[in-house]
């Protein structure tokens, strides 16, 4: 979104988030819940923030991690930001784990036939 006022932006983000959760499109709506939630940590609304960081974590969006972990750290709850970054990593490392060893089965696989 452009730099529009956080007082334009919230509905807007509200009403697209709505209108994708009708339409099925979980993935748009967890997306809108993390936009909110970055431009309530920007604007200083540290409770809404929370609240949408928390919904964007539930959806497993790409990125929500990251953005609790700024809002901790823009809360000055650093010990907490960190330990929020290290679940991030976790997350991520097993991930590639498996993607890794999805990848070396099917190439083995491929090697047998």
């Amino acid at each position: 979104m452009s730099q529009l006022a956080s007082w334009v932006q919230e509905p807007i983000l509200a009403l697209r988030r709505q209108l994708a959760v009708v339409s099925g499109a979980d993935a748009e709506a967890g997306q809108c819940w993390l936009q909110q939630a970055k431009l309530c940590r920007v604007s200083g609304h540290f409770e809404a923030a929370t609240t949408a960081s928390l919904e964007a974590l539930a959806r497993q969006v790409p990125g929500a991690g990251l953005e609790r972990a700024k809002l901790l750290w823009d809360m000055d709850k650093p010990h907490r930001a960190i330990i929020s970054l290290q679940e991030v990593q976790c997350f991520l490392t097993n991930a590639l784990k498996f993607c890794l060893g999805v990848f070396f089965a099917k190439r083995q696989r491929g090697y047998e036939n």
